[in-house]
């Protein structure tokens, strides 16, 4: 079992002149024997992912996360029985596939998948030595042996110190830096020493590593083989480390902790029940919400859909569970992407009143907003030859997404139509197809107004674009992956135009004239996939960015200024944040699935108090208001100080 002792408290003196506040050491003792009592039994997506977990431990990184665990345990040990090797591998097969022919983002999806990691311990760790048995497979995975070892002063996945017994017969001490990402020719890693070793398969080594200040030594069954000086990082936790299928034995630290003194926490409301939402049975285990001004009253109704084999369905309800219309008995399914509903809601004739825009059975329809009556409809359009040698199972497009799109200034808006990550369709408001394009389309294509002529543009992945006919203003160089989410914001209202910011996946994070499409910035800070901006730091001029990693060292959130100054970066959970002005004298706040965080560290203000659907703003409540989902009740709160 784990055991983690404290050993005392070492003296330090008062400063003169009145007293100051010092981080007091403290002597510790840490042993984690994996014994199956201290673990639980972790199960993801109907019962596909079955993995173990520990109070204080966290496998890190995505490899196969949603296909099969990574680690499990055995007698006087753990060990890692995933294969770095074979999922950058599979990856760079699967990706290759999907983009049909895009080398570069599948061989850099290769690359980057993450390390097996199981991290352990406290970010305090500060001067200490860490041991255990690491023992490499004896047996090729994927074509390769296994390099493994231990990291320390372990802050995020993406930061932290590491000493490696390696496939190539050498022992190695590095440091990974936050914001560095790997290459064909070599790791993240800087490599601040190394030695020839005779790394056996199947042969168990005992590791061990001190570090103390900047002095780091590194030993192997007992013998020092590296000594490092590095100072970049001042504490951190441990972890197991490896690339392919290998064994460890129980770890053991010993040395001494700084509790960092903190800031108070901001003040924030706690949250308050101000409405219960019967949404009814259903039949279904896929069930989506969408809320929106359906019916033109300025307040908010519901969306609901709901998959089922071959009779799905969109309905509409009030906020007190009166059914305003409902869409039944749809054969096909709705959208391609399990996510996201091909449903938006807007005026698409100029009346004056709010349209339904979704596609069901093949078709692009418009119902009129109060009644769900059918007012239009056209065929959704085929499959495109783009998709290369990808059978397409239905004639028609079933679509992922939908959003309004202004083509001229005397109309009313159209809308765009996309597939998953190829295709767009541009219809006016009468359903008239006006263009297409075979592209890179990123999840959620951003229809923006840069230059105030009353018509929008488009940003679809690299490609910026005139909405009204498709062509081309400008195009971002030299990038692969697709965009994952897009602001258009300025960080210094008043002071700072407006800037495209994008979380661009393995991209990482940019900021782009919308003008020309230069880049401003460019962040090497993971596979960015969110972006929020807000006045997170009201005693700091203009706004804050906070971003967060996904898909692979994954949960990194980083908060920057006005400039892109990084704050702060800790790490959350897994999930969407939204902007909640909750805090004294309505401070917004990160809601995340923690639950109401601070910006500066990811300290918890408020705990989770439900599964969040999402954050709304509704007339008849002067607050946004968190709606939680608990089976078949949404429930609403609102702040009370």
């Amino acid at each position: 079992m784990r055991r983690y002792a404290f050993l005392g408290l070492f003296f330090i003196p008062f400063v003169l002149f009145g007293f100051q506040k010092k981080e007091i050491p403290e002597g510790f003792k840490y042993y984690q024997d994996f014994k199956p009592t201290e673990s639980q039994i972790f199960k993801k997506g109907h019962g596909r992912i079955s993995r173990i977990q520990y109070a204080d431990i966290r496998e890190e990184g995505m490899i196969s996360s949603w296909k099969k665990p990574n680690w499990e345990l055995m007698p006087g040990g753990i060990r890692a029985i995933g294969s770095r090797v074979v999922e950058g591998q599979q990856r760079e097969k699967d990706i290759l596939e999907e983009y049909h022919g895009a080398e570069t983002i599948s061989t850099m999806h290769g690359w980057r998948t993450p390390w097996l990691t199981l991290s352990m311990g406290d970010v305090d760790w500060k001067d200490y030595s860490v041991e255990t048995t690491v023992k490499p497979s004896a047996a090729l995975t994927g074509g390769e042996f296994t390099t493994a070892g231990l990291a320390f002063r372990y802050q995020t996945p993406r930061h932290f110190y590491a000493f490696m017994l390696q496939k190539n017969q050498e022992a190695g001490l590095y440091y990974r830096p936050f914001d560095r990402e790997a290459t064909r020719e070599a790791e993240a890693w800087i490599k601040l020493g190394s030695v020839p070793l005779e790394v056996v398969p199947g042969r168990s080594y005992r590791v061990k590593v001190q570090v103390e200040g900047q002095d780091i030594r590194c030993s192997v069954d007992g013998k020092e083989v590296i000594r490092g000086r590095d100072a970049r990082i001042g504490s951190g936790r441990v972890a197991l480390l490896a690339d392919n299928p290998a064994e460890f034995g129980p770890v053991s630290v010993e040395g001494t902790l700084e509790r960092k003194s903190e800031p108070p926490l901001p003040a924030c409301a706690r949250p308050k029940l101000v409405q219960e939402i019967n949404l009814g049975p259903t039949k279904s285990d896929d069930r989506s919400l969408y809320f929106y001004d359906v019916d033109t009253d300025k307040e908010l109704e519901i969306i609901i859909t709901e998959r089922m084999k071959d009779n799905s369905s969109y309905r509409c309800i009030e906020f007190d569970g009166k059914e305003l219309w409902r869409v039944d008995g749809i054969k096909y399914p709705l959208g391609e992407n399990s996510s996201d509903e091909p449903v938006c809601v807007f005026d698409i004739n100029g009346d004056g009143k709010n349209e339904v825009v979704m596609a069901a059975d093949l078709k692009l329809q418009v119902r009129e907003g109060r009644t769900g009556r059918l007012l239009m409809s056209t065929d959704a359009p085929k499959p495109n030859q783009y998709l290369g040698d990808k059978t397409y199972r239905y004639e028609r497009q079933l679509g992922e997404y939908i959003r309004p799109v202004r083509l001229s200034k005397a109309d009313p808006p159209g809308f765009y139509f996309k597939d998953k990550y190829t295709n767009i369709w541009v219809y006016d408001h009468k359903l008239q197809l006006k263009w297409h394009r075979a592209m890179n389309t990123g999840h959620r294509p951003t229809a923006i107004d840069f230059n105030n002529d009353g018509r929008n543009e488009i940003l679809a992945s690299f490609t910026f674009m005139d909405a009204a006919d498709g062509s081309t203003l400008w195009q971002l160089p030299n990038l692969s992956d697709h965009l994952d989410n897009t602001l258009y914001q300025s960080l210094d209202p008043g002071k700072k135009p407006k800037r495209l910011y994008l979380a661009f996946g393995e991209n990482g994070l940019l900021e782009v004239e919308a003008e020309t499409g230069k880049i401003l910035y460019r962040g090497q800070l993971g596979h960015i996939q969110l972006v929020n901006i807000a006045d997170f730091v009201p005693e700091k001029p203009g706004l804050e960015l906070l971003t967060q990693t996904r898909w692979r060292e994954d949960r990194v959130h980083y908060l920057m200024d006005k400039d892109l100054n990084i704050l702060a970066i800790w790490l959350g959970t897994y999930g969407n944040t939204y902007d909640l002005p909750w805090g004294e004298g309505g401070r917004m706040l990160p809601m995340t699935p923690d639950g109401i965080v601070d910006p500066m560290t990811g300290r918890v203000i408020v705990p989770r108090f439900g599964s969040v659907e999402t954050v709304i703003q509704d007339p008849r409540w002067k607050q946004k208001i968190v709606v939680t989902e608990d089976g078949d009740v949404l429930k609403l709160f609102g702040p009370e100080m």
